[in-house]
């Protein structure tokens, strides 16, 4: 269907796919929807108020294994979409988002969390403003999208598999949006990722399309597609994307660390202003202080953390990191061979970088990766990876992060819930034995158990165990570890 209005820079059409009835077909968005809730995440809100018909009041009759409580975002009926916004597909620099919109499985609260790299433009380019996913599968699939087709294909032979797996499975397919194994279990931290590395990591929306069986969904846009799209920039963004790449250019020129390092130097800021998550945030500026000081009962020379809350003697500091080790500058200083790696569709910053031991080995993406490619991480990862968990090197965090975007983990979470258990050891508040899972002193470098842990997240096989609740997040460990 032609729609005149389309300068305005929507396609006007979303894809909806029926996972239980195994169809998939263009649905119309009305004008001014697209005209009043301009792409993204207000797009995303007027379709799901519009077009919901979940069943809410017996949604509540699933429970969530840990809290017990209401569990409507594993409810079959319940909406997933992937939305794009409205520069989708244009030039238009740092544009490259799109954004997941569903009830999130870790918080059952409305979640929009957006994710980089090129699957969004290519959806927009392939004709489409997003995808409104419903229902579920009563076996694995993946949706494939090519131009105005859509078409779903089982996914048995995918099962197992990690996001990075995945990816060069379907590789001539397109784009591709993969969960991991976190997702495909229902991990309340689970994240779906792109481009190997790219991430909607908040809220759990991994699990999402674990709960309905939906593995992956590819992306092609053909140049024929894209040609017949019309964008708004085609009559009045043109100078401006030409300023904004202008002045982008003398920034780089002149040597702003953000191009060459993007957000991995953020550490260093973050400390010196006291905003970095160290150990638990048990401090927020690289100083970790001694846990063992506010032991519930206090002990020789401690004192309770009642005492401590009402003003008692300072925590002594057992030691304090060096926050240009965990910053991005010393990851290039450490692999001199790394080099930046490309940038989220149409972003002039390239701000990304990677580590390739090799030149040989799989090709994605239209260009040559080995399987064993590492990324820099960013800020968020670094902090809640690596300083949170008394980790103080980038290298040890870069390692973290790889396994977490392979099984499909949400680095932020993840580290969230790993230092929560670290000091909830340290501090004797779990049960007997469940201390041997975890690192007891978060002063002495817990790499190697949080390395271990990580893994074991995306597969917690023994329930109320302490990586079954670290699977569904730190508020259901509180719960089940409070007397």
């Amino acid at each position: 269907m032609t729609h005149p209005w389309r300068f305005d820079g929507f396609p006007g059409r979303v894809l909806w796919v029926d996972l239980t009835a195994g169809t998939c077909e263009a649905r119309d968005i009305p004008h001014e929807w697209c005209i009043q809730h301009m792409g993204g995440k207000a797009l995303a809100t007027k379709l799901l108020v519009e077009w919901d018909t979940t069943d809410y009041e017996a949604a509540t009759a699933n429970q969530h294994p840990i809290t017990g409580r209401m569990d409507a975002a594993s409810h079959p009926s319940t909406p997933l979409l992937f939305m794009t916004g409205p520069y989708q597909g244009t030039k238009v620099g740092s544009s490259g988002r799109a954004v997941v919109v569903t009830r999130s499985p870790l918080t059952e609260c409305y979640i929009d969390t957006y994710i980089g790299g090129n699957i969004g433009h290519d959806l927009r380019k392939a004709g489409w403003d997003g995808l409104f996913i419903t229902g579920a599968s009563e076996s694995w699939v993946r949706l494939e999208i090519n131009d105005a087709s859509a078409t779903l294909h089982p996914a048995d032979d995918l099962v197992g598999k990690t996001t990075w797996e995945v990816e060069q499975a379907l590789d001539d397919l397109g784009e591709c949006l993969s969960i991991g194994p976190a997702g495909e279990n229902g991990i309340r931290i689970a994240s779906p990722l792109t481009a190997g590395r790219r991430a909607a990591g908040r809220g759990g929306t991994g699990a999402s399309f674990g709960f309905k069986r939906l593995k992956a969904f590819t992306v092609k846009a053909s140049k024929e597609a894209a040609a017949a799209m019309r964008y708004a920039e085609e009559f009045s963004m043109a100078d401006a994307i030409k300023e904004q790449r202008k002045e982008m250019g003398k920034r780089r020129k002149y040597g702003d660390p953000f191009y060459a390092f993007g957000t991995s130097r953020g550490p260093i800021y973050a400390a010196e202003n006291g905003r970095m998550p160290t150990a638990n945030y048990t401090s927020t500026d690289a100083q970790i202080p001694d846990l063992s000081a506010l032991k519930v009962g206090g002990g020789a020379g401690g004192q309770t953390a009642e005492a401590v809350a009402g003003g008692a003697s300072a925590v002594t500091v057992v030691s304090a990191m060096d926050t240009h080790e965990l910053s991005g500058e010393h990851w290039h200083e450490s692999l001199p061979d790394a080099k930046q790696s490309g940038c989220c569709a149409p972003c002039p910053i390239a701000c990304e970088a990677a580590d390739r031991p090799t030149v040989d080995g799989v090709k994605m993406r239209g260009r040559p990766v080995h399987v064993n490619r590492v990324d820099r991480p960013e800020y968020e990862t670094l902090a809640m990876l690596g300083a949170n968990l008394g980790i103080g090197s980038s290298l040890d965090v870069m390692d973290g992060n790889d396994a977490a975007n392979r099984l499909g983990i949400d680095t932020i979470s993840g580290g969230a819930a790993l230092s929560f258990m670290c000091e909830a050891a340290q501090r004797g508040w779990l049960p007997e034995g469940w201390a041997d899972h975890f690192h007891a002193r978060l002063t002495s470098g817990p790499t190697e158990r949080a390395t271990s842990c990580r893994g074991r997240l995306a597969f917690p096989n023994c329930r109320r165990s302490p990586l079954h609740l670290l699977a569904h997040a730190t508020p259901g460990t509180a719960l089940c570890l409070a007397p």
